[in-house]
């Protein structure tokens, strides 16, 4: 992760602000320049860009977040209001993430890159169960590869089905 320096020159901090549509303080300060693909702000500071809500961090608290990440308790991407960021691991992150309901439940079927259901996958653990199948017979029935039904045999994949 990109350190940000605490004393950022004027003239990029006054550009800095110049791309926030600043609020009422409990309001969202959205990023009004062109968004990174993932939804944050970022801006180029000498030969770097730099997520905004960072900078936005650093430059209302006078620290870097050094390896943690900035969190939004309003869960905008684009927002660099102060008063909604902190700072957190990962892990704090996604707690957060589920805390709130906004954690999307992707497994099995709920999966875009799902290749079976779940009664497909029932079958598969049966039947090789049984014996008398191979995974490899059971990988082109279903149009797997070998190694993906013999981790879903095992459990490895879609281990939320009994």
């Amino acid at each position: 992760m990109r350190s940000i320096p605490q004393n950022l020159p004027p003239h990029d901090i006054a550009r800095f602000w110049s791309k926030v549509d600043k609020r009422d303080p409990d309001e969202c300060w959205l990023w009004k320049d062109t968004p990174h693909p993932k939804g944050y702000g970022d801006m180029r500071v000498g030969q770097y860009k730099l997520k905004a809500h960072r900078i936005a961090y650093v430059l209302h608290y006078g620290v870097s977040p050094g390896e943690l990440k900035v969190c939004h308790t309003c869960d905008i991407p684009l927002c660099v209001n102060p008063a909604h960021l902190f700072l957190g691991t990962q892990k704090d992150n996604v707690d957060d993430m589920v805390r709130k309901g906004r954690h999307r439940d992707a497994r099995g079927e709920k999966n875009g890159r799902a290749k079976v259901t779940a009664e497909q996958v029932r079958t598969i653990r049966q039947t090789y169960a049984a014996g008398g199948v191979s995974q490899s017979q059971l990988a082109k029935q279903y149009g797997l590869t070998v190694i993906g039904v013999s981790k879903l045999i095992r459990g490895e994949n879609w281990s939320h089905i009994t």
